[in-house]
């Protein structure tokens, strides 16, 4: 400005002009390129969006297509196990289910005892029997009198040389024998034609008897079998 006249140079006055032109102008060009800035964001796709914006991690997009490392799928498998299986404390803690109780019967089954073996006959070594038959009967001086028939086996598994038998019986009087020897007592022993006998093999003899009433002989009376 002039000191004396107070009027501006019209040098100084173009200058601002001209300033005000370049403002108005850059103003313009940051307006349209944010328009275009913000049409960009709004349509581009994915890869362009990806290229717009330069600050986006590149390692954390591609992150979720890589498959996990060995060492996280071990962990995981880790966890997943202690998480499934429970603690010894909590195995211990935890009760046992109890049993069932078993349906009592109704009716309790008979208890049924097995019919005991019958004993077999002792063979083995010198072994003999001994039968009785009763044959004829008479009358003779007020006393019944009577035939009877011995019969040994030998029932051994070695032959035999001598038998005896035991003729023995309450009321009966034995009186007369053949085929056996009197040895004493009721003892009767075989003769020399019937002694020896083969398993299996068998002999015959006799004796008569008396007594004062009719009596029932056993069947059969001890025998000895000496080999």
């Amino acid at each position: 400005m002039d000191e004396r006249t107070g009027e501006v140079p019209k040098r100084t006055g173009r200058l601002h002009g001209r300033l005000l032109k370049v403002l108005a102008l850059v103003s313009v060009l940051a307006a349209l390129a944010a328009v275009w800035q913000l049409g960009t964001v709004l349509f581009q796709d994915d890869e362009d969006a990806a290229a717009t914006w330069p600050w986006q991690d590149q390692a954390s997009v591609d992150f979720a297509d890589e498959e996990p490392s060995t060492e996280s799928a071990a962990a995981s498998a880790e966890a997943g196990s202690a998480s499934a299986s429970p603690s010894p404390e909590a195995a211990e803690s935890s009760p046992e289910p109890e049993p069932e109780p078993e349906p009592e019967s109704s009716a309790a089954a008979p208890e049924t005892e097995a019919p005991a073996p019958e004993p077999e006959p002792e063979r083995g070594g010198a072994a003999c029997t001994a039968s009785l038959r009763v044959g004829n009967q008479w009358q003779d001086s007020g006393e019944v009198r009577f035939d009877v028939w011995l019969e040994v086996v030998n029932t051994g598994d070695e032959s035999i040389e001598d038998w005896e038998v035991v003729l023995a019986f309450d009321g009966v009087d034995v009186f007369a024998s053949w085929g056996m020897s009197h040895e004493g007592g009721g003892r009767y022993g075989a003769a020399r034609w019937n002694d020896e006998l083969d398993p299996g093999e068998a002999a015959g003899a006799g004796f008569q008897a008396a007594s004062d009433d009719e009596v029932e002989l056993p069947s059969t009376v001890p025998c000895t079998a000496f080999a």
